[in-house]
């Protein structure tokens, strides 16, 4: 699959090229693939994925995801992942690997309350162990670090691995009940930060501040929360010890630590 790093996506007429600025991101767990699959098929417009393909730009009205044998086969034949397109939303789905599967879905705009609260409230009803959506910049600013070594200049992801703790606390965040407990993550304590906070099912849903273009003027504050909250992912750490390598092979033996 193509990398998202600066991706540009075809959504709205297929044809216009639109930089997305908002990401959905969740985990799933793959033995619930195919009951995802069906929930996605019933979200509302504009969200409901219509179309489907192997790359990242629409190719074809011929294949729809409401014909449902022809949907179900392309999904067993492409075990890896896929895409699926929506008017507004564009999902991007990776099943490879051992660990929990997951979606991200590119915005074309910002989703109204409505419709991202429909959206957690599906998600939860899967039990998925955790989901945010954050505009890109913060994501980045949570989970990728920048780092300079003589000519070299590296860019990595971190701290992404739910097995090892949450991702990180974003403009909205949710996660399961046994995922926090796993981590024993406080849940009375980020209740107390966010902007507003329920539960839905299973699953804590967390908002953090009003809106997700703002998100700058709360990342110092999100940034401390997530470094004094036990079990939430903090880059602060992974700055500090990427410090001390000499070289570019140390560098990733201290990045590889903190996937």
């Amino acid at each position: 699959m193509l990398s998202t790093r600066s991706f540009v996506a075809v959504i709205l007429d297929r044809n216009e090229e639109m930089e997305t600025t908002l990401q959905i991101k969740v985990s799933f767990d793959k033995k619930r693939f195919a009951e995802l699959l069906d929930a996605l098929t019933e979200l509302p417009a504009p969200i409901k994925p219509e179309y489907f393909g192997e790359e990242e730009t629409f190719c074809s009205d011929g294949n729809r995801v409401d014909d449902k044998r022809m949907f179900a086969d392309f999904a067993q034949s492409h075990p890896t992942g896929f895409f699926l397109f929506s008017d507004e939303w564009l999902y991007q789905i990776f099943t490879a690997g051992e660990g929990p599967a997951r979606f991200t879905a590119y915005c074309s705009a910002v989703p109204s309350e409505t419709v991202l609260r429909v959206f957690f409230e599906v998600m939860a009803s899967l039990d998925v162990p955790f989901a945010l959506a954050a505009n890109e910049k913060e994501y980045e600013h949570r989970n990728r670090i920048y780092h300079t070594i003589g000519v070299n200049h590296i860019e990595s992801w971190v701290g992404r691995d739910i097995r090892k703790y949450v991702p990180g606390l974003y403009w909205y965040t949710m996660a399961s009940a046994s995922l926090l407990q796993e981590h024993k993550v406080n849940v009375s304590t980020l209740s107390a930060n966010a902007f507003a906070s329920e539960r839905l099912g299973n699953c804590y849903l967390f908002k953090f501040f009003a809106e997700a273009e703002v998100w700058e003027k709360h990342s110092a504050k999100l940034d401390e929360l997530c470094a004094t909250t036990e079990g939430v992912f903090s880059s602060h750490q992974v700055s500090e010890d990427v410090d001390q390598a000499k070289n570019v092979r140390e560098y990733f033996e201290i990045v590889g630590q903190w996937k």
